[in-house]
């Protein structure tokens, strides 16, 4: 898979798992100790982002990277 696909692909999933959980940009940063900016530009794929930072912010929706990743 391409790397920009599978950036866009990752902030797509993040942002319909935050929407989900009803919170905002700012709500889920706060959550998982981060920038708002740095969620924004997670969701907008511009970010290549680690699996241990994905992890931390997976923690603060209450998902495991498995349960993200399972099939992208």
């Amino acid at each position: 898979m391409e790397e920009i696909h599978l950036l866009g692909e990752i902030g797509k999933r993040l942002k319909a798992c935050r929407k989900k959980r009803r919170l905002t940009q700012a709500q889920l940063s706060y959550a998982c100790q981060t920038d708002p900016s740095y969620i924004r530009k997670i969701e907008a794929g511009k970010v290549n982002i680690s699996v241990v930072r994905l992890a931390s912010i997976l923690a603060a929706l209450d998902m495991s990277l498995h349960e993200f990743l399972c099939d992208l």
